[in-house]
């Protein structure tokens, strides 16, 4: 945010953290009526269920196997630099520490404390 942070926890990672943690019991979607712009929600919702249903079938499990993530791909929140082409910045997960690292300075916000 620009005027800055009103959340009281420092960091955007920390943030995202707390919510995850306060999101209390999971609730019963039988009743939910989604809208048009739910698509997503619909859709991820239907990969989910076919994913169990070819588990149930014997097919490994979504992102294990031959369908695992490698390790190489990582979720990445910053702000780049204008000067850096962003589809050539080298994102690694923040808990890898490299030698080589040779990033820009990221906005304190962004900073992983781990």
């Amino acid at each position: 945010m620009k005027s800055g942070n009103f959340t009281g926890i420092k960091g955007f990672p920390n943030q995202d953290i707390a919510m995850w943690l306060t999101m209390g019991p999971i609730a019963d979607r039988t009743e939910e009526r989604l809208g048009a712009s739910d698509v997503a929600v619909v859709e991820f919702r239907r990969r989910m269920l076919d994913a169990l249903k070819a588990f149930q079938a014997g097919e490994v499990a979504i992102g294990t196997g031959d369908k695992a993530i490698p390790r190489s791909v990582c979720s990445f929140q910053a702000m780049v630099p204008k000067d850096t082409d962003w589809k050539q910045y080298a994102a690694h997960p923040v808990w890898v520490e490299r030698a080589e690292d040779v990033s820009p300075e990221l906005e304190s916000n962004y900073q992983v404390q781990v």
